[in-house]
């Protein structure tokens, strides 16, 4: 069975049974980072919410960490396709291990 991404976020604190209190829901991850910068409770978001140099805490999600596929989405002969290639392996440098070589 495969689980959707949402589905593991509901499922591993159940796993975990953490004291939870849900008080607020945002409608953007910048709204909920800036609920965590400002002290008022902690989040699942993904990674690059936590980039911009604020003095989070940064932890693995799941046991075993559960990672995320991303597409790269791009119409036929794109005039910017050299821009798509560039950003295309600026991500996969970024990715490591987790990275997919050719995604042709």
């Amino acid at each position: 069975m495969v689980l959707t991404l949402a589905k593991l976020i509901e499922a591993e604190p159940g796993r975990m049974n953490p004291s939870l209190n849900n008080v607020a829901a945002m409608d953007t991850i910048t709204s909920v980072t800036a609920c965590v910068v400002n002290e008022l409770g902690g989040s699942i978001v993904p990674r690059i919410a936590a980039l911009d140099g604020s003095a989070l805490i940064v932890a693995p999600f799941g046991d075993p960490p559960v990672p995320r596929q991303i597409g790269l989405l791009q119409r036929p002969q794109n005039r910017r396709s050299a821009l798509v290639e560039e950003l295309h392996s600026h991500l996969a440098a970024a990715s490591g291990d987790y990275r997919v070589p050719d995604y042709r």
